[in-house]
């Protein structure tokens, strides 16, 4: 199983942001949310929500993991430009 084979199945939709930072749901290939990607102050880093009764196989993990890793990342460069 590939990363590739699993982005045919995952998107990232952006939500409106709430205060400083950015939201997105993660939809399957139903177009339906599973998860929500949103900042956890208490970490300062992104973190992944997932809905009740979700299973992910070890290349979905991997893809919301690296999406949550660069938005972390993003959001420290906007951070130190300000």
């Amino acid at each position: 199983m590939s990363k590739n084979r699993v982005e045919k199945y995952i998107t990232f939709q952006e939500l409106p942001p709430l205060a400083k930072t950015r939201r997105w749901y993660v939809l399957g290939r139903d177009s339906k949310p599973f998860a929500i990607i949103k900042w956890y102050g208490g970490w300062r880093k992104y973190v992944c929500c997932l809905e009740a009764d979700t299973f992910l196989d070890a290349d979905c993990l991997t893809l919301i993991a690296d999406f949550c890793t660069k938005a972390t990342q993003a959001q420290a460069l906007n951070r130190k430009q300000k």
